[in-house]
This record gives C-alpha cells, sequence and structure tokens, in this order.
C-alpha cells in the first residue's frame, strides 16, 4: 500500500504538488534556484521525459508500448494497488505522459532556450499567470505567492513562455484524479531503484534491459556505490582529494591552465580575421576566466541531516529536503563561484558559461591525463588538450553569448 498510503489524501493539484515534492527522490525544483547575473535567483527547469517512453517516431514507440505498460502495472501493483485500480490507472498515466511529451520543448528550442535572455517576475506576478504549475511549486516551498515587491528575494525567471503557457493549458485541463494517478506512479517510479529487490528488478527489467540494452542487473555492492558517489559525493571527495591531491599536482596543473590561457591569449592576438572590437572584447573575457583545481574547498557534508541505518530510502528524502532547504537560503545573495558542479572523484571536466569558469576535478588530473613527473609533451598531450577544449566553450557558439563575468547578453 505505499504508493496509496502516501497519497491518499491528495484532494486538489496544489495538494498532489506539495505532497510530490515533500517525497520526490533526488533534488526537486528548488534546485533551479542557479544564479542569473551577480546573484541566486529561482529559474523554472522544464518537465522532461525519459526520451525512450516518448519518442517522436511512432515505431520506437509501438516496440516498447507494450512493456513499458506492462512495468506501470508491475510498479502499481509491488505499491499496492489492486487488479482494478492497475488496470484504469495504467492507461490514464500513459495518456498523461503523452501530453507531456507534447509540451516539452524541442532540442532545437532547449538550446534557443539556454542563449536567451530572461525574463524577471516577481512572485505574485508569477502566481497570477501560472497559478497551477509555477504558483503551486512556489508555494509548496514556502515563498510568499503574494508578495509583489520586487527585489533579489522576490525574483524568478522564465526563459521562454510557450512551454509554461502549454504546461498550464494541460494542467487545467486534467482532472485531479488524473494526477493523482500519475504522481502516485512517478513517486514509486523514482523511489523503484532505492526499494526492495522486486521494485528494483521491475526497474532494472524495463529500463536497464530492454531500453539500454543491459545484459545483467548490476550488482548490489556496484549500485550502492554509485548510489553513494550521487548522494554523498562531495563527502567522498574530502578523502579522495586527501589521498590523491598534493600540493605538487595543484602547482604543476595550475602552470598548465596558465599556460593555456596565454596561448589563447596569443592566438587571439595574431588572428587577421578578427575585427577588433571583437577581439578587444575576447581578451577581456578570457582575461576573466576563473579556474577551480581539485576539489571543493568547502564540501557540502550535512551536519545537520539526521540519517537512519534502517531507513535508506528516507535519508534520500532527508538529503534531498536539506539540499532544497539550502537552494532556497541562497535567493538574493551573491553567486559563489567556488561552487562545484562535480566532484572531486568524477573523471571530467567542464566549462560554466554563467561564471565564466572552467573546472577540473582531482580525477582527471591524474596519470595518464596529468602527472607532474610527466614530460611537459605528455602533459600538454593529454591534460593540456582537454584545458584548450574547455577554454573554447567560452567562445563557442553557446559560450560566446555570455561575457566575462557571466552575464548572458
Amino acid at each position: 500500500m505505499f504508493g496509496q498510503r502516501i497519497l491518499r489524501q491528495i484532494y486538489s493539484f496544489t495538494r498532489v504538488i506539495d505532497d510530490y515534492n515533500s517525497l520526490v527522490v533526488a533534488s526537486p525544483t528548488p534546485s533551479n534556484s542557479v544564479h542569473a547575473g551577480s546573484t541566486y535567483a529561482i529559474i523554472p527547469h522544464h518537465v522532461t521525459l525519459n526520451a525512450a517512453i516518448s519518442p517522436p517516431d511512432p515505431k520506437k514507440w509501438a516496440a516498447i508500448e507494450a512493456d513499458y505498460k506492462t512495468y506501470i502495472a508491475k510498479i502499481l501493483s509491488l505499491g499496492g494497488y489492486c487488479d482494478e485500480e492497475v488496470t484504469a490507472a495504467v492507461p490514464v498515466i500513459i495518456r498523461l505522459e503523452q501530453r507531456l511529451a507534447g509540451v516539452s520543448l524541442s532540442k532545437i528550442e532547449e538550446i534557443e532556450r539556454a542563449v536567451t535572455l530572461y525574463s524577471a517576475f516577481t512572485f505574485a506576478d508569477a502566481n497570477a499567470k501560472y497559478p497551477l504549475t509555477v504558483g503551486a511549486v512556489l508555494d509548496s516551498y514556502g515563498l510568499d505567492i503574494t508578495d509583489n515587491v520586487p527585489g533579489p528575494l522576490n525574483k524568478i525567471g522564465f526563459y521562454d513562455f510557450a512551454y509554461f503557457d502549454k504546461a498550464e493549458a494541460l494542467v487545467a485541463s486534467t482532472p485531479v484524479d488524473d494526477f493523482k494517478a500519475f504522481l502516485s506512479y512517478r513517486l514509486l517510479h523514482n523511489a523503484a531503484p532505492h526499494l526492495s529487490p522486486e521494485y528494483h528488478t521491475a526497474n532494472w527489467e524495463f529500463f536497464g534491459k530492454k531500453i539500454s540494452g543491459q545484459k545483467t542487473e548490476p550488482a548490489s555492492e556496484k549500485f550502492c556505490a554509485t548510489q553513494a558517489d550521487a548522494v554523498f559525493g562531495e563527502i567522498l571527495g574530502k578523502y579522495y582529494l586527501e589521498a590523491v591531491w598534493s600540493d605538487e599536482t595543484a602547482t604543476g596543473a595550475d602552470a598548465m591552465v596558465r599556460a593555456l590561457f596565454a596561448s589563447f591569449q596569443s592566438g587571439i592576438e595574431k588572428s587577421d580575421w578578427l575585427d577588433e572590437q571583437t577581439r578587444a572584447n575576447a581578451k577581456t573575457k578570457l582575461s576573466k576566466f576563473i579556474h577551480l583545481l581539485g576539489g571543493p574547498e568547502n564540501p557540502k557534508l550535512y551536519p545537520d541531516v539526521d540519517l537512519d541505518p534502517a531507513s535508506y530510502l528516507a535519508n534520500r528524502w532527508a538529503v534531498s529536503q536539506q539540499d532544497v532547504a539550502d537552494n532556497i537560503k541562497l535567493l538574493g545573495t551573491t553567486v559563489d563561484k567556488t561552487v562545484w558542479g562535480m566532484t572531486a572523484q568524477t573523471i571530467n571536466a567542464y566549462y560554466d558559461p554563467s561564471v565564466n569558469e572552467i573546472v577540473f576535478p582531482a580525477a582527471i588530473l591524474q596519470s595518464p591525463f596529468f602527472n607532474a613527473d610527466f614530460d611537459a609533451a605528455q602533459n600538454f598531450g593529454a591534460i593540456g588538450a582537454v584545458i584548450g577544449h574547455e577554454i573554447t566553450h567560452g567562445f563557442d557558439n553557446s559560450g560566446r553569448n555570455y561575457d566575462g563575468n557571466g552575464n548572458l547578453n
């Protein structure tokens, strides 16, 4: 009766939002509290569905439709729904997911959205325009949707209105009972990998085996290690840094980055195809690049979260809610450009245009990518290519739309 017990008291869409947000696994909507300019603001995200279950090609959908319906039925049955309730709920859930897919933006629209200036609203204005979607979410997180006095603590930014116009219309035209069925399923689906083996296996058989083509279900120890990294990545990163990071590595990597900056500077100055204004702008932006190496100086350690060794899923929810609360507290504060979007133990790197920043975790600053004892040619041929790649993102089709301070122009 897991799913029914959780959502049995829902009687309005606002309550649907409130209940679902209080229980959803992983970081919910207020993680959209992101920087916009020099201070943090809420930027609402779009609801997206797994591409495998909402393909634009009817033939692809036909190939998985039966298996997907079987998966939904299995998850609802495990959650305590009787056969009659399952039979009634499955087509409702499928229909609503298909309607949501119709609301979603195309890939091209998503790319255009990323380089579009946002329009700032107060919470009251956002609630007046989108009461059933954006307003309901803001209210569920304790934000004052009656406040219409503009200010840094009362700002939500929209990059586009077409999606939210369609989403609001969809919600207004959908019966509450349909949302109850849909969110009961979504809650169980999101929780499935973290519940009993029956849930976990049902989820893997469709998404892992059918959709991704995996041959065997991941062993529990591998799954647990992955989840520990996903939930407490910065805590693990703290210990990882203690094991692998050194002043020698930090100094050598820093010198590599600065050498690549100098190379880019020279290239900009010598490029005869640039006009002088563009050249000046490029040099200014390059001079304002920030680079982070190793891992965060102040990792998130969750000192106020009480964990129960006997309640894994409840622990995930507790961490999720702490993330939400922490993000809400950021509203209106100055953007912290030392916050990391990757853990120290991640073998990867990235460029963040909103702060004009390149980031290289400790894990990618290890052999074979980098070693302070390697010949310079080895390092430049390995991590040097990665560093140059990330710097280039600052001037590509997306990054070029942001200035040296991370403002979208």
